[in-house]
């Protein structure tokens, strides 16, 4: 028998909780689903899920603990229905692409980061079309076929980083 894996949650680590769910919420839109101290690590969880997602993010803080900005995690991403609109809407909110617009056969896609320096990507799937059946459903596009190699930086103020693509 094969067993079935299922991706059903991404766990960072933050420098401050209460800024990193201020960032979550308000920017993002997610909805706060559980915010509990882990006494065991001398620390705090929340969970956070996006609407229509079955998967969440739950975000860790420990206190006392070294942190490193990114190392943890590579990036985790969110679909948007119009990507031009998401960027217009983030820029509203005071965010920034920290790279530039990567457009392809089956999607566009940028990153952002959050006030710890997480990469977030920032997708649009496009529509697909199969000639033999006419449109195809919205499949996720495998759009790490040409990977980018991303170098980072983050050497002052909340976020600052450099980003080198290629692929």
């Amino acid at each position: 028998m094969v067993v079935k894996f299922s991706l059903r949650y991404t766990a960072i680590q933050v420098t401050d909780l209460d800024r990193a769910l201020d960032f979550y919420l308000n920017v993002l839109g997610m909805r706060l689903t559980t915010r509990i101290k882990v006494p065991e690590t001398n620390g705090e969880l929340a969970i956070v899920k996006s609407e229509g997602s079955d998967h969440w993010l739950e975000i860790n803080y420990y206190a006392g603990q070294e942190y490193r900005s990114g190392d943890e995690l590579d990036h985790i991403a969110f679909e948007v229905p119009d990507l031009n609109e998401a960027l217009s809407e983030l820029k509203l909110k005071g965010i920034e692409a920290v790279s530039h617009v990567r457009d392809t056969k089956n999607s566009r896609w940028t990153y952002i980061a959050d006030p710890d320096g997480n990469w977030i990507e920032i997708f649009q799937k496009k529509q697909q079309f199969d000639s033999r059946s006419g449109p195809a459903s919205r499949k996720i596009a495998r759009y790490h076929s040409n990977p980018c190699v991303i170098a980072r930086q983050y050497p002052v103020g909340p976020v600052s980083l450099v980003h080198v693509a290629s692929g």
